[in-house]
């Protein structure tokens, strides 16, 4: 839960920051959600080993699916996370195909619909 509490306020504060600057809140939201999946993904590499409360492996696929799988792919590099792990990264990569997918499908759609 207090993950997601911190993942909260990240995207709120880039929603702020969105609507003070103009920025269109779609790309603010965006934004918010690959910040909070990279902070997640560095503060479980942090305490991995340790004592201190991991993050969830669920936790970090939502943050994928909800936009952030740039920065969960970035952060797993970054970081060397969750490398070792395929199971894990197929997850990641099914999201980001989706996702991908998901994109074209909606591209198409407003293609054809132009047309």
């Amino acid at each position: 839960m207090a993950f997601l509490v911190v993942s909260l306020c990240v995207v709120g504060t880039a929603l702020a920051a969105g609507l003070h600057y103009a920025i269109p809140l779609w790309i603010a939201a965006l934004a918010g959600v690959n910040v909070a999946t990279a902070y997640l993904y560095a503060y479980d590499k942090g305490v991995a080993g340790g004592e201190s409360r991991r993050v969830p492996e669920r936790q970090l696929h939502l943050h994928a699916l909800l936009g952030g799988s740039p920065a969960a792919l970035l952060s797993q590099a970054l970081f060397r996370h969750k490398t070792a792990k395929p199971g894990f990264r197929a997850k990641t990569w099914l999201i980001l195909a989706l996702q991908a997918a998901g994109v074209a499908a909606y591209f198409l759609l407003i293609r054809n619909r132009s047309r």
